[in-house]
């Protein structure tokens, strides 16, 4: 396999990378890791100091950046072996570890094996979801940075499908692994779902129920956590410390509930979800809504208006009444099904009462007619 230089280009963004692409993984992880704990190491130093003054020490790193690419460049020509070729020199042992040290990065392992098309999406997905949640909390709001709670999963799928690919190679089977963006367009394509992705997204709210193909369920569920989100900030309440763990264990193990099910369909997983519910999540989520544009309302037009020490009584007044309501409106609409049964049975045995005794007056009442 030719090594490409557009390729090395790109992947010289981060520095480490072309040198594992090009086979020098030592070299690479090493580059990678000296980069890394000198940045991680200044920035933990400006913020425990509390100055920006020692943000200044970065300025090498353009340089140190710069340094790798041009290394990276002067190592490509004599690096035009084949992969197989390049790991027959080395010893097996030397061959894990190397790996090993290489999967550390996301991406990094695959690259190391030679599959460019399975290791350089990780690679750019794990970065670039780093760098765009990280713009996000900076520039929006600091609460986006649990989104980094994907990162980790993605970097222990990496790591283990490095693994996966060495025991392939080691089997012969290698060059046969189907590259990932076409191993993810078959399984689409073909309607297949795969029970640990399901259970790896449900641990956002509505996004597994919208993969097993339940759009309306997971739709609701994901509506409903921002919902809460939405009036817990408006409202400044620990809101979402009571509502959120509900949605979010409620969310989890009902795809897990689900994933047996898979098995049974061989298409895609059609949604399960009856029209009375639909409409019931419907309308709740519409009431939701209301509530939520007649908060926002308040919130803007009627509180700058008041005294603040009054405001600050009726935010947890409005939150006690919106719970009572709830909880009243629940405990109303709670049905006993063994009571139901009963009061149906009673008004059927009532019923079949009346029609038995009004057979025989109207029995008398056509004989007297006769006679007369």
């Amino acid at each position: 396999m030719r090594r490409s230089k557009a390729v090395t280009f790109l992947l010289g963004v981060i520095p480490g990378l072309p040198q594992i692409y090009l086979g020098y993984s030592g070299r690479g992880i090493l580059i990678m890791a000296l980069t890394a704990f000198y940045t991680l190491g200044v920035i933990f130093l400006a913020a425990a100091v509390g100055s920006s003054n020692f943000l200044v020490l970065l300025l090498p790193l353009p340089f140190v950046w710069l340094g790798a690419l041009v290394d990276a460049f002067l190592l490509f020509p004599g690096r035009a072996a084949e992969p197989a070729q390049q790991l027959t020199g080395r010893t097996d042992t030397l061959q894990r570890e190397l790996l090993i040290l290489a999967a550390l990065v996301p991406g990094g392992g695959q690259m190391y094996l030679g599959e460019m098309d399975r290791g350089l999406p990780l690679a750019v997905f794990f970065f670039g979801w780093l760098t765009f949640v990280g713009f996000l909390a900076a520039g929006v709001a600091g609460g986006f940075i649990t989104l980094w709670g994907l990162l980790p999963i993605i970097w222990v799928y990496s790591f283990f499908d490095a693994l996966e690919g060495w025991r392939a190679r080691e089997r012969g089977v290698g060059a046969s692994r189907p590259g990932l963006v076409a191993e993810l367009d078959t399984a689409l394509l073909h309607g297949g779902r795969s029970g640990a992705v399901a259970a790896a997204l449900s641990l956002v709210p509505g996004v597994g129920h919208m993969y097993l193909g339940q759009m309306e369920k997971g739709l609701s569920l994901l509506g409903g956590f921002l919902l809460v989100l939405f009036v817990n900030n408006l409202l400044r309440l620990n809101l979402a410390f009571v509502a959120l763990p509900l949605l979010w264990f409620y969310s989890a193990f009902d795809v897990l509930g689900e994933l047996p099910l898979l098995a049974e369909t061989s298409g895609p997983n059609a949604a399960r979800f009856s029209s009375g519910s639909q409409r019931t999540v419907q309308r709740w989520l519409g009431y939701a809504l209301v509530g939520a544009g007649l908060l926002l309302l308040a919130d803007r037009l009627l509180v700058p208006q008041l005294n603040p020490r009054l405001v600050r009584y009726l935010q947890p007044v409005a939150v006690a009444v919106i719970l009572m309501v709830v909880g009243v409106r629940l405990l109303l609409g709670t049905r006993v099904p063994g009571r139901a049964a009963e009061k149906g049975a009673a008004g059927r045995s009532a019923v079949e009462e009346d029609a038995a005794e009004k057979e025989p007056n109207e029995n008398n009442s056509e004989r007297e007619g006769g006679g007369a």
